[in-house]
């Protein structure tokens, strides 16, 4: 046997501690969904031509999804900056103080 592989029934140590990589799983996965929402939620045109400026926003002001759409936007934006703060956090390092 060579003596780089582990001892039969030794268990395997993690590089990084648990805690770390569910940051960076958070990260990923809020960075995911808060991209999803916000492209999902701005699939939805009001209409008309979009060179004609008072034709797109007389459209969008009487659209019932308007708030809607707003609100996806916003909270997707919001899932995004939460992402990008938690990505912060998990590769913050120790060398500086804090």
């Amino acid at each position: 046997m060579s003596s780089t592989s582990p001892a039969p029934g030794a268990t395997h140590e993690p590089t990084e501690p648990l805690a770390r990589r569910t940051s960076l799983r958070l990260s990923a996965t809020l960075l995911l969904a808060g991209q999803v929402l916000y492209l999902a939620v701005t699939r939805f045109p009001t209409g008309g031509d979009a060179h004609d400026h008072h034709a797109v926003f007389g459209a969008h002001a009487g659209s019932a999804l308007r708030a809607l759409v707003h609100f996806g936007r916003y909270a997707g934006m919001a899932i995004l900056v939460a992402a990008l703060l938690a990505l912060f956090l998990a590769l913050r390092t120790r060398r500086f103080p804090r």
